[in-house]
């Protein structure tokens, strides 16, 4: 609804300092209802006062258009960095741990916003993603964004009935539900970010908004640890904590999460402050940083009446954001492994940040020589299966003498067998050994009477080890499932582990619902999925 422009603010003496100036567009300042979202944006945001959310200075109209005058952000949105990082290794996921802290913290800053008589507010952003997070080159994180932010002093601007506010894959299921919000919501959508930055995959996204509002409301929920094995199991309990779909039992506040998070790298030992997620950031994007700087500096330069409007290219606001991770994440993020569980070494810093933007630029020689490696590796594919034909003939041609050797051997110890079984019947060596070498001629000989068999008793089987199988289930509304007398939780469950078979499941829903049963067959090894919706006996 709005449009960025870079902007000077001038003072006495050549006092300057960058700022970026969001101006209403034109076509929406006539709608009342843009304008007074704008307006509770203004008066939200003046009051959060933190490091780590983007502030407001001034908030004004001139010609007819509304504007605010904001903190100038060197640096780029977390939806760029995770696109960028997929070339590298991608977001390592202590560094993660820090991003999602940091911006934690300032959605926490924002809650706890209190009005003229000291009551909170109750400032609500609604669409914490990844497209408003914003990481800063210098290694902060920023929250940006507050024109859809909900307060219990925007009377004024109220969501119509039926209308959804900000993006679905990043919801809360009490956003889709259309019930009460609070600050749990921001906690949410946090996590989900937080899952996918530790998986490299998307949690609730599908084909459209009706399928991903689904997947938020239903979908499974697993332990990052299960897609990304290795992954520290004290990120499964704060990401599974953030991402309960009963609201009283995820983290009350956001600076829960946050404390969570550092504990968990202070604990280990891990070093991850805002200089790391800054080696990372001059790492990803050493050349736009440099260009950027120097436009800034032509800029500051250039006579004010000379200089173009120019409007800031950071974020493309016409294509659809919620997309923009899934394009990014096909780089899988970099698990805390055994160097990352030991304390940092105390290292010399670079002798200049140009020094460690150049070292860590590959030149052309190095590209010309990645190209040929992946060449080279190619054509020793293609050559592997012919290779592998060839070594298998060798291997038969020399095994070939020995395997008949066996073979002729193996053969003439049968026959050594069956000659001595026929000499105890009372034949004579050559007949056994004509019978046993012909095979085709009958034994005339005379038998004599066998002494009764006794067969030896069979020794007891060993036990055969049959593999469990999972079972998925989801009710709606949700249920207790039992098997018999025993209570097996209730839904939704996940991965939870029956014998192989069929199996007689009672749903009990309660509220005046009839119980259900529902036949299941649990395949060993695998995973049985079923969506139950109630349907009543009347």
């Amino acid at each position: 609804m709005a449009e960025v422009y870079l902007a000077q603010k001038l003072g006495d003496e050549g006092f300057a300092k960058w700022v970026a100036i969001k101006a209403i567009l034109p076509h929406l300042a006539n709608e009342e209802r843009f304008i007074k979202m704008f307006l509770a944006e203004a008066r939200i945001a003046a009051r959060i006062d933190h490091p780590n959310v983007c502030s407001v200075t001034d908030f004004g109209q001139r010609d007819g258009t509304y504007y605010l005058a904001m903190e100038f952000l060197h640096g780029q949105p977390l939806a760029g960095v995770i696109r960028r990082a997929r070339n590298f290794k991608g977001i390592p996921v202590k560094l993660t741990a820090r991003i999602i802290a940091e911006a934690a913290r300032g959605l926490h800053a924002a809650h706890e916003v209190r009005r003229d008589d000291g009551t909170l507010a109750e400032v609500v952003h609604r669409d914490v993603s990844p497209q408003n997070i914003f990481i800063l080159y210098s290694g902060s994180t920023k929250v940006v964004d507050f024109g859809i932010a909900r307060s219990n002093e925007a009377i004024a601007e109220r969501t119509a009935t039926g209308m959804l506010k900000g993006k679905v894959a990043y919801m809360a299921p009490e956003q889709i539900r259309g019930v009460a919000l609070d600050r749990r919501v921001d906690v949410f959508a946090l996590g989900i970010i937080l899952w996918e930055l530790l998986t490299g995959r998307r949690l609730f996204k599908r084909e459209n908004d009706v399928g991903s509002g689904f997947a938020v409301l239903e979908a499974p929920i697993v332990a990052p640890s299960t897609v990304r094995p290795g992954m520290p199991v004290v990120f499964d309990h704060i990401v599974l904590r953030a991402l309960a779909r009963d609201r009283n039992q995820r983290y009350p506040h956001a600076l829960d999460l946050a404390r969570d998070l550092e504990a968990a790298l202070a604990n280990n030992g891990v070093v991850a402050g805002i200089e790391e997620v800054g080696e990372l950031m001059a790492e990803l994007f050493a050349g736009e940083i440099e260009e950027r700087q120097e436009q800034l500096r032509m800029f500051a330069n250039t006579p004010i009446e000379d200089t173009p409007l120019l409007a800031m290219p950071a974020v493309d606001v016409t294509t659809d954001p919620s997309a923009e991770l899934s394009r990014a994440a096909t780089k899988i993020p970099v698990p805390m492994g055994q160097s990352d569980l030991r304390p940092a070494p105390i290292v010399a810093p670079p002798t200049s940040s140009q020094q460690f933007f150049t070292e860590r630029q590959p030149t052309q020689h190095e590209n010309q020589a990645a190209t040929d490696r992946r060449r080279g590796s190619l054509a020793l594919l293609l050559l592997v299966p012919f290779v592998s034909i060839a070594c298998a003939v060798i291997a038969v041609v020399l095994l070939l003498p020995y395997l008949r050797t066996i073979i002729e051997r193996r053969v003439v110890e049968v026959q050594v067998r069956e000659v001595r079984v026929y000499a105890d019947a009372g034949i004579s060596v050559t007949d056994a050994r004509r019978v046993v070498i012909a095979h085709t001629v009958p034994v005339t000989a005379p038998t004599p009477p066998q002494p009764p068999t006794v067969t030896p008793p069979r020794p007891p089987a060993h036990p055969t080890f049959v593999r469990n199988g999972f079972l998925t289930l989801m009710a709606t509304p949700q249920a207790d499932v039992f098997e018999g007398s025993r209570r097996l939780g209730r839904t939704p469950l996940t991965d939870f582990q029956l014998r192989p078979g069929q199996h007689a499941l009672r749903m009990v829903a309660g509220n005046g619902l009839p119980p259900q049963t529902v036949n299941i067959e649990i395949r060993p090894g695998g995973t049985t999925i079923r969506r139950i919706r109630w349907e009543s006996n009347e």
